[in-house]
């Protein structure tokens, strides 16, 4: 049987995006990465199996442009 285990999700303001998810489901930082085009932040959940990364595109006025899937599965 499938089931979600990683769900990632773009964002435009991180420390906003975080605290909306730590304190509506009680989602926590586990560990952020920094890159130089993008900053994920993995969140979990006692209550959940599921991972959520919220992820900051660098150099997109908005944080977060989609355009086509490129690179691994990162937007550029």
């Amino acid at each position: 049987m499938a089931r979600l285990i990683h769900l990632v999700i773009r964002v435009r303001d991180l420390r906003r995006s975080i605290g909306f998810y730590r304190d509506a489901f009680g989602f926590q930082e586990t560990h952020q990465l920094d890159f130089p085009t993008f900053t994920p932040v993995h969140l979990r959940c006692d209550a959940s199996p599921v991972e959520i990364e919220l992820t900051l595109n660098k150099g997109h006025p908005d944080g977060c442009k989609i355009e086509a899937l490129r690179e691994g599965g990162h937007y550029r």
